[in-house]
């Protein structure tokens, strides 16, 4: 049968629809196929998408070293997590809270500013960051501070404060990611001086801000709890304070300090019964406060201050808080809670960006590792110098903390100049005691009036620390002279190449010497005074009364110089100081007797029969004249200095010989 051409045509038409439905049939039943074929997404990628929308969300506000830093923290603990896919969501869920409270009290861009100055090292707090000091903190507290002050001048002006309170302390341990609240009781005793006009008592009661940073954070175990900031501390602050007011008015300071881990016996010691533990925790504040007062006078200030502060802190138990035994969402909760607002943040204001930069050093500490086999150097403190004899004295020291290594070596080591070490010293002795512990030596061997600097010292395998200097000097090797004529005995001293009375002359010769006031029992402590004459004529064999040239020769070899030597009135430094006894001055003018000296202040009597300045001036005649009348003296005051002046022989002095 043949087909007409149309028929034809038809017949291909219809073939050519049913070939095209056909494929596409067979392209929908592929791609249907491949479909269904696909393999399902599986829970380890549906973490990781997780966790890189975690990873996108800190790239967006924090450094990328920073993010490498999280990152590659994720990565670690996802091999060992059961739960890593809910530790993600735990994450993200800190991370939304800390970026809200970021938004609500600051801004990202100001938190990513923090971030970026910390790891600049270029921080308002105290200019330290992680990379300057190691183990940090941060403490936020506030005080009140009763206290009593008075000053006077005009131009130039002086100033004597006592405070004493206490306060509240909140630390955020980013070492340990603790925090720990403590309250605290100090003592201040300080100066001011400055420029104005200034006549006034005061009282009145202070309100003081502080903000720390905190340094030398010893690493403990997770959750441990242990009262690491309980303890005194010693320190100073210097401060810049203003005030315009007459009888009732409010002062505001400014200041800066620093403080340091110490030890003491006494429950509330003052700072020089406090021993500083050198490698401890170290504390760097800026203060700010004020305070209300009522004046008796009025005053107008610009005043730089310094204060010795001794203060102890007690831990609050129950408040102690670990924030979590992961560092990274520590350091995230941590740095929230530091940046949230809290009824606290009423009286403890952030000082100078603080807060934001403390919470960017909790983010940072978030991703540091720590553990109990890191080693440090110890901490060391040198307690005090007891017992002192001519040749030796009793010496302790203090370990407080270890360095997670065991102590190798502990003792003292001493010199003549300051800061003696293992390596440049005339001695040192190892203790017997290994450990931390408070320990003692005796030393043995020295030699009588000498000056000694003193210092602990503990190694372990990181290194040797040591604790601050301590000065003492040996006592001198005084013999006994016995004057034949009356069998009284006298103390003797060498001082140089001199050998001096250590006593005052007591022998009652009649004609020309005299008992102050007639008062026969100030002759055992303070002898007698004698007339110019009486003093070379009661001279025991083998002595002779000093010249002006031997005075000079005594005061030059206890440190002052020729010209000074060789001028009239008040001359020196501090060589008064050094021949007073330390006693019978009153309590601001007694003398460090360095040389066994002893001068008393005997007093004087004026001619022709004037008793004076008992309890408060010593005089010494020399056996030079000036002229016919007069000679020369020296004399202690309650100052530091020597006098050497002129006296009418007919005057009545204390006597000193010198041996022939």
């Amino acid at each position: 049968m043949i087909l007409s051409k149309s028929k034809l045509r038809i017949f291909f038409t219809i073939v050519l629809i049913f070939s095209v439905f056909v494929s596409c049939n067979k392209d929908s039943i592929t791609e249907e196929d491949s479909i269904s074929e696909e393999a399902p997404v599986t829970e380890d990628e549906q973490v990781q998408i997780k966790k890189e929308i975690l990873i996108d969300k800190i790239s967006e506000f924090m450094p990328a070293s920073i993010v490498n830093d999280i990152n590659a923290h994720l990565e670690k603990v996802s091999g060992s997590m059961n739960n890593y896919s809910e530790y993600i969501d735990s994450c993200e869920q800190d991370l939304d809270f800390l970026i809200s409270t970021i938004e609500a009290n600051y801004s990202l861009s100001e938190f990513t500013d923090a971030l970026n100055n910390v790891l600049e090292n270029q921080t308002s707090l105290k200019n330290a960051s992680y990379q300057s000091y190691e183990r940090l903190g941060y403490a936020k507290s506030v005080e009140v501070d009763p206290g009593v002050s008075g000053s006077f001048g005009a131009i130039l002006y002086g100033e004597l404060h006592a405070l004493g309170g206490g306060g509240i302390k909140i630390i955020y341990d980013f070492v340990n990611l603790d925090k720990e609240v403590y309250y605290y009781t100090l003592s201040s005793g300080g100066y001011s001086l400055g420029l104005g006009l200034a006549a006034k008592l005061e009282a009145s009661i202070g309100f003081t801000g502080v903000n720390e940073l905190l340094a030398g954070i010893p690493y403990h175990q997770p959750g441990a709890g242990l009262n690491k900031f309980e303890g005194p501390t010693k320190g100073h602050t210097y401060s810049i304070s203003g005030a315009l007011r007459i009888l009732l008015g409010a002062d505001v300071d400014l200041g800066i300090g620093i403080s340091n881990e110490a030890y003491s016996d006494k429950s509330l010691p003052l700072a020089k019964d406090m021993a500083q533990i050198n490698n401890g925790i170290t504390s760097y504040s800026f203060v700010y406060g004020g305070s209300l007062s009522a004046d008796l006078g009025g005053e107008f200030r610009l005043a730089y201050s310094s204060d010795q502060i001794g203060t102890i802190s007690y831990g609050f138990e129950p408040s102690y808080k670990t924030f979590h035994s992961d560092r990274f969402r520590a350091g995230l909760r941590m740095a929230n809670e530091l940046l949230s607002s809290s009824p606290m943040e009423s009286v403890m204001p952030a000082s100078m960006g603080a807060d934001l930069e403390a919470a960017a050093l909790a983010i940072i500490y978030g991703n540091k590792i720590f553990s109990l086999g890191d080693v440090t150097t110890p901490s060391v403190a040198t307690i005090s110098v007891d017992e002192v004899t001519t040749v030796g004295c009793n010496v302790n020291g203090l370990v407080a903390r270890d360095g997670a290594s065991s102590i190798t070596s502990q003792g003292f080591v001493w010199s003549a100049s300051e800061d003696p070490t293992l390596e440049n010293n005339v001695g040192y002795i190892e203790s017997s005691n290994i450990g931390m512990a408070e320990y003692e030596c005796k030393i043995s061997g020295l030699q009588p009036n000498q000056l000694f600097y003193i210092r602990a010292y503990a190694t372990n395998e990181e290194g040797t620390i040591y604790g601050e200097s301590i000065w003492f000097r040996t006592n001198t090797d005084s013999e006994s002279f016995i004057d034949p004529r009356d069998g009284n005995p006298y103390k003797t001293i060498q001082i140089g190449d001199q050998v001096w009375m250590a006593e005052n002359l007591a022998d009652d010769i009649g004609d020309g010497c005299w008992t102050f006031d007639s008062i026969e029992s100030y002759v055992e402590t303070y002898g007698r005074l004698y007339t110019l004459e009486a003093a070379i004529r009661a001279c025991p064999d083998g002595w002779h009364l000093p010249s002006d040239a031997e005075w000079k020769q005594l005061e030059i070899f206890i440190g002052m110089s020729q010209s000074e030597a060789d001028n009239t009135g008040f001359r020196g430094t501090d060589e008064g100081s050094k021949l007073k006894a330390t006693s019978g001055w009153g309590p601001d003018s007694n003398g460090t007797d360095d040389y066994g000296f002893s001068g008393l202040p005997a007093g004087n009597l004026y001619y022709p029969g004037s008793f004076a300045n008992f309890e408060k001036v010593g005089y010494w005649w020399s056996s030079t004249k000036i002229n016919f009348s007069s000679a020369y003296v020296r004399g202690l005051t309650r100052i530091s200095t020597i006098s050497r002046r002129e006296m009418y022989i007919e005057d009545g002095n204390s006597v000193r010989y010198v041996k022939n």
